[in-house]
């Protein structure tokens, strides 16, 4: 499992699978399951088998549409999907399906989305991307996406991308994850518009081995507190102490 929410009493999960697993003849499930009892037990809800795309990225539920969302990522960009289910994730489809007839290349508009976020906004989503580098939007009314601000982030390597993107307190927090060793460390960034970022936690470089920022767990003690990923498989802890951001002809992060 990659990914999951809670809505309504549903918990919806998806399923995240590498790539090389299905050239070494393993079977890769691209899967969505459904949960009505806290996770004591699940129905499978939507089954893609082989194929098709390489797994899922993010699922989440926009409250004001009553709509679920479920991206697929880290595929060529016609192999990437955006599925949806309006009945509380009993069954799901094709986003397209809905707004025009089929096609030869109907691929997912939102650009390989890492995580969503619904923020009470009527129609729109708020996302972290590794396919561009951005924070961003998705419209789920006309099914457009877009960033909040052009190629965020460039001071970063390309191989970087937003991981998580959480808020706390009226300030957003961005979690910068590599798959690049070098000086160029993961970081997390601070901003109280989605537009103007300030770093507020970083890991020590290291030259032999790449730390990667994952999933914020949440906030506990004034900090919040962050998945690690180190290569090989073995999973850290960080903490990042949380701040105020105020305007200063700018931007500037103070300790909360």
């Amino acid at each position: 499992i990659h990914n999951l929410c809670e809505a309504n009493g549903v918990i919806v999960a998806v399923t995240y699978a590498l790539p090389e697993n299905n050239s070494q003849g393993v079977e890769v499930l691209k899967q969505i399951w459904r949960s009505t009892n806290n996770g004591a037990s699940w129905t499978l809800a939507w089954d893609g088998g082989k194929g098709q795309f390489n797994h899922f990225h993010s699922v989440v539920y926009h409250q004001a549409t009553g709509r679920w969302i479920a991206d697929t990522g880290d595929s060529e960009t016609y192999h990437r999907h955006t599925f949806t289910s309006t009945d509380d994730g009993q069954t799901w489809h094709e986003w397209w399906t809905e707004f025009m007839p089929p096609g030869p290349n109907q691929s997912s508009p939102t650009g390989q989305v890492t995580c969503f976020r619904d923020v009470g906004d009527p129609q729109r989503l708020f996302l972290g991307s590794d396919g561009n580098q951005r924070v961003g939007w998705f419209d789920l009314a006309t099914w457009r996406a877009g960033t909040l601000m052009d190629r965020q982030f460039t001071n970063r390597g390309p191989q970087w991308y937003v991981w998580d993107l959480s808020r706390f307190d009226d300030v957003w927090y961005a979690s910068m994850a590599s798959s690049a060793g070098g000086q160029e460390t993961p970081v997390v960034l601070a901003s109280s518009d989605l537009s103007r970022w300030v770093v507020c936690g970083r890991l020590t470089p290291d030259q032999n081995t790449y730390l990667t920022f994952g999933y914020c767990a949440g906030r506990f003690n004034d900090a919040l507190h962050y998945i690690v990923a180190k290569e090989g498989g073995h999973l850290l802890h960080a903490r990042v102490p949380v701040v105020k951001v105020a305007e200063v002809n700018g931007v500037c992060v103070s300790p909360a």
